[in-house]
């Protein structure tokens, strides 16, 4: 009985863990054995992941503020005020949506038409990694 239901446990997590996203340094070695990148395009495309994180980083703290606005103002009775806050994180969350989806069209831009097919095939992986169940979210 204990082994059968180590079993189904082990079946249900199993078909996540291929959806979820490698850990920020081994996406980067992924991306780069993926896509076949020349040294020019590694050095380039490194370049490129470390703006994004900067990118991110920023947006991440502008996230926080505006979250912290919205609780700030708890007690406020004021609805186009926290209608305004409410918007702001929003925008703030889809800006950071923006600048991870960017980073991934510069890479794509980084490709030549042979590596093209690749990157179609490693775009499809990134979807998987952005789906809710990626996270534990959601079912496959």
């Amino acid at each position: 009985m204990v082994v059968s239901n180590l079993i189904l446990v082990g079946l249900f997590f199993l078909p996540r863990m291929d959806h979820r996203p490698p850990h920020p340094r081994d996406l980067k070695e992924e991306i780069i054995d993926a896509l076949e990148l020349d040294e020019n395009q590694k050095k380039t495309y490194l370049n490129l992941a470390s703006e994004h994180h900067e990118l991110q980083l920023e947006q991440s703290k502008r996230i926080e503020e505006a979250k912290a606005q919205i609780y700030l103002h708890l007690t406020d009775a004021d609805t186009l005020l926290q209608d305004s806050l409410w918007t702001n994180v929003s925008n703030a969350f889809m800006e950071m949506e923006r600048i991870h989806y960017q980073h991934f069209l510069d890479i794509k831009a980084l490709c030549t038409q042979e590596q093209f097919p690749r990157y179609q095939a490693l775009s499809k992986r990134f979807a998987k990694w952005f789906h809710p169940s990626a996270h534990g979210h959601g079912r496959d």
